[in-house]
C-alpha cells in the first residue's frame, strides 16, 4: 500500500507515488491498461492533473509498461526509469521506451501528437525520494535508507505559471 497527499495549486494538482518493488513475472498488459484506466477516472474526479508513476528499475518494464502509462489520454500520468551509472541495459531499455513513445499518438490531436509525449517519461539517475522533479518524483519506500526524507511516502510538486508569469510581468 502507497501514501499519498494531494495538494492542490494553481492550475494543476500533481502527486507522486512511493516506488513499488518491481515484479520480475509477467505482467498481464490487458491488466495494467485497466487499472491505469481506473486510475484515470479517480485522478479526474478529483481534478488531480498529474501523477508521476515510478520508477521502473527494470528494463523489461520501462520498454513495455512505461509506453502504456504515458499512452492513456489526456496525458495524466508521466514516469520514469532509473538509469544507474554503468548500467547499459538501463540505459538501452530508456532510450528504447523513448523511441517507442515517439512512434506514438498519430493523431495531431493527441497529446503524443509529434513526440510530446516524451515530455511524460524520464531517464534519471540520483533523484532521491521526496524530490517533486516530474517525472521523476517519487516518494520514499519503507525499505529506502539513502533519502533525506526518511520513511515519507510521497514527493510533492507544485505548479506555479502563471504566478511566476506575473511576477515576470511586474519586475523592473
Amino acid at each position: 500500500t502507497s501514501t499519498s497527499v494531494d495538494v492542490s495549486s494553481q492550475p494543476t494538482t500533481k502527486r507522486a507515488k512511493q516506488s513499488s518493488p518491481e515484479n520480475k513475472d509477467e505482467v498481464d498488459e490487458s491488466t495494467i491498461s485497466e487499472r491505469l484506466q481506473k486510475l484515470n477516472n479517480i485522478l479526474s474526479q478529483h481534478d488531480i492533473g498529474f501523477l508521476s508513476l515510478g520508477p521502473s528499475t527494470c528494463p523489461r518494464h520501462t520498454t513495455s509498461i512505461c509506453p502504456k502509462i504515458v499512452s492513456i489520454a489526456p496525458g495524466r500520468f508521466s514516469c520514469s526509469a532509473n538509469v544507474d551509472a554503468c548500467d547499459v541495459e538501463s540505459a538501452r531499455a530508456a532510450a528504447k521506451c523513448v523511441q517507442i513513445i515517439s512512434t506514438l499518438g498519430t493523431d495531431d490531436e493527441s497529446h503524443l501528437a509529434g513526440g510530446l509525449g516524451n515530455f511524460r517519461f524520464c531517464a534519471a539517475s540520483c533523484v532521491a525520494s521526496g524530490v517533486p522533479f516530474f517525472p521523476a518524483a517519487r516518494g520514499a519506500s519503507l525499505t529506502d535508507t539513502d533519502t533525506i526524507f526518511p520513511k515519507i511516502g510521497f514527493g510533492i510538486g507544485l505548479e506555479n505559471g502563471e504566478f511566476a508569469l506575473n511576477l515576470l510581468k511586474e519586475a523592473k
